[in-house]
């Protein structure tokens, strides 16, 4: 596997993450 391959897995990988996170709070907000 190459270097940039990988990494560009990973931010892919974090930015799932914080796209998910977020939604996650709209929906907890959302029940308030």
């Amino acid at each position: 596997m190459g270097g940039k391959t990988y990494d560009q897995f990973k931010s892919l990988q974090k930015a799932r993450k914080i796209k998910e996170n977020k939604e996650q709070k709209k929906e907890t907000e959302d029940k308030k």
